[in-house]
């Protein structure tokens, strides 16, 4: 075999990962500045902050202000040219919304995002307007080799008094970590009922993190708190204990032991 055969059989394995781990456009966190929704006659600057991730295959969107928390939608999405098709695993304005496939129109300036297309076959939103303008505020998380960024599913969990398992729970728990901010949501995968959303961001050093909240639906007096946990990252495993305070929740423990699934 000839040197230069050689050489491109070993480096194929290395352009092939190349390609696999290549970050689309779409991935990174986005935050809203002006939309368009429903019978709206013109593009108008939001009142709340809305932020949009994109990872490899999902999407987690949450809308809130300062006063409260306004809703929160995620499931899966793939990308086709100039549209993608995402399908809601939850959304908490509608669950009607939740297993239908929509599609958008998708198209980015720089650092400007501009998502366009209409909602069908929900109740609430039949034919529905979407077009959104956001700007990016993060790269995609698969730039960040940290082995705590990533996407994450609860396995077993202590809240408060009560343990349980993704095995016996009706609710899923996904929590996805980006450079600078977290997400967590708590919905039913069988009927995309929803429990609860929480946002914000966050700082760790060593096992110590540092969770500072942003957006809770459970408990409004808990936005704006800072909490300690210890975190133990491994590659596919991640375990996170602490406790929190608010007037729903006093001295609540918080033990979750989390899988890697992106």
């Amino acid at each position: 075999m000839k040197l230069i055969s050689l050489l491109m059989v070993l480096a194929l394995p290395c352009l092939l990962l190349a390609q696999n781990t290549a970050v689309h456009p779409l991935e990174g966190t986005w935050k809203m500045t002006t939309a368009k929704w429903g019978k709206m006659k013109e593009h108008k600057q939001t009142k709340r902050d809305i932020y949009k991730i994109f990872t490899k295959d999902k999407y987690f969107f949450i809308y809130y202000n300062d006063q409260k928390f306004s809703g929160a939608g995620g499931g899966d999405y793939t990308v086709e040219g100039n549209t993608f098709k995402s399908t809601n695993a939850y959304y908490s304005w509608d669950s009607t919304a939740v297993g239908k496939t929509q599609t958008f129109n998708w198209v980015i300036e720089g650092n400007t995002l501009h998502q366009f297309g209409l909602i069908k076959g929900a109740d609430k939103y039949d034919n529905y307007v979407i077009d959104e303008y956001y700007e990016r505020v993060e790269d995609g998380i698969g730039q960040n080799e940290h082995p705590l960024v990533g996407v994450w599913q609860v396995e077993e969990a202590t809240y408060g008094n009560e343990t349980t398992s993704a095995a016996n729970s009706r609710w899923q728990v996904n929590k996805i970590f980006t450079d600078k901010f977290w997400y967590i949501t708590y919905f039913d995968p069988k009927t995309g009922g929803f429990n609860g959303a929480g946002f914000g961001t966050y700082a760790l050093k060593d096992n110590e993190y540092h969770e500072t909240i942003e957006a809770f639906s459970w408990d409004q007096t808990a936005v704006g708190q800072t909490n300690t946990f210890s975190m133990k990252i491994e590659p596919e495993t991640l375990v996170q204990k602490g406790e929190i305070n608010t007037d729903e929740y006093q001295n609540y423990t918080i033990i979750e032991r989390f899988k890697r699934i992106e």
